[in-house]
């Protein structure tokens, strides 16, 4: 993949804090960041998506200044600041690891960029204290790190970073050493923060969840190659490829080849069966013909499940075994064989008992508009 994906989604007319113009990093041989080219509007959360090694922490510390771009161009609110040292960005970093001074109480760790520049000691009271209350630490400024729990250094690390009104704040995998639970509330931390502040975001993380929840519009990433920029809506219902439709949520793809094409398609799959899709649910209908090898894309809460009756078979339905299945309170995952397939089917749990059991034999079915047809990767 050649990286020369670009963000040219208008997301409203609010001005670029951040514009990344085909950034590159290369370490020796290797490509780390591939011809990036993003923007970051005013106010908005914007989270570099991927998995380890896809890029996104280097184009972070690349926006920071602690790497230096081999190629391209980082602009922060209009300057090029491509090479200009981290302390002379108007940038806030939060790192996954806190950072904090073990030796400095919570307040004088809060108040450390302030006493950087130079602000008098009766404003950094002021405002020190007013950061405490925002992020709810009141009552223990007078803590070290060492007495907090994980969360309250995330928290003061957070403080330390927005006290100082950056333009824009980095945060970095910030809930990774956190427990579920605290990683659930920090989630609602940053937004109610970012509500509060309207602070312009750049957040990382490999956790999809994560992503769809906190993000105005993500930036998906692998092997130092950008694959597409979007709402989390726009990226979960149409992905622009198989590796963003993999890694976002999940998905069963059964490949196949398209045998007519018109308002609806008609799909032979290689597992046996034909099925009918709508062109709306055609990736690229212009470059996709009669013979063009395609995957369909299906969610597995789009999927339809039944006990087989024995009854004929009827368009968009075949049979199959489950194989396993998974009760999650709310939902039920089914794992059903399907010729040489495993189709993961999610349904509703609205009653208590179940009504499918292991080694039941399944009718499956779905609406011509819910999968998504893309190229092959052969094409």
């Amino acid at each position: 993949m050649s990286g020369q994906i670009t963000d040219a989604q208008d997301v409203s007319k609010q001005k670029n804090v951040v514009e990344l113009n085909a950034l590159t990093k290369e370490f020796q041989d290797l490509v780390a960041v591939n011809d990036v080219t993003l923007s970051v509007k005013d106010g908005e959360i914007l989270t570099l998506l991927g998995p380890s090694g896809c890029g996104k922490t280097t184009t972070l510390r690349m926006i920071a200044g602690f790497e230096t771009p081999t190629k391209g161009e980082i602009r922060l609110t209009g300057d090029d600041v491509s090479e200009t040292p981290p302390y002379k960005r108007d940038t806030g970093m939060v790192f996954q690891r806190y950072a904090l001074f073990q030796h400095m109480t919570v307040a004088d760790n809060i108040a450390f960029g302030l006493k950087m520049q130079g602000t008098p000691d009766s404003e950094i009271d002021s405002r020190v204290s007013e950061m405490l209350e925002m992020v709810k630490l009141s009552g223990l400024q007078g803590r070290y790190p060492a007495e907090l729990s994980g969360g309250q250094q995330q928290r003061v690390a957070l403080a330390r970073s927005l006290i100082i009104e950056p333009s824009v704040l980095l945060l970095d995998e910030p809930l990774a050493n956190l427990d579920k639970k605290l990683r659930e509330e920090m989630r609602m931390e940053f937004l109610r923060l970012h509500e509060e502040l309207d602070v312009t975001m750049v957040y990382v993380t490999h956790n999809q969840e994560e992503a769809l929840m906190i993000s105005d519009r993500m930036a998906v990433m692998s092997d130092g190659n950008l694959h597409q920029v979007g709402t989390p809506e726009e990226i979960y219902l149409n992905p622009n490829d198989e590796f963003v439709a993999d890694f976002i949520g999940q998905a069963t793809f059964l490949s196949g080849s398209v045998t007519d094409a018109g308002s609806i398609y008609t799909i032979e799959l290689q597992m046996g069966g034909v099925i009918e899709v709508a062109r709306s649910s055609i990736e690229s209908p212009d470059e996709t013909e009669v013979g063009s090898d395609v995957n369909v894309l299906f969610r597995p809460e789009k999927f339809h499940i039944e006990k087989h009756t024995g009854a004929d078979i009827g368009r968009n339905q075949f049979t199959g075994h489950v194989e396993e299945s998974t009760y999650l309170g709310d939902t039920i995952e089914y794992y059903v064989r399907a010729g040489n397939e495993r189709i993961q089917v999610n349904q509703q749990s609205l009653t208590q008992a179940r009504e499918i059991d292991d080694g039941d034999e399944v009718l499956i079915s779905f609406d011509e508009d819910t999968p998504l047809v893309l190229p092959s990767r052969g094409q």
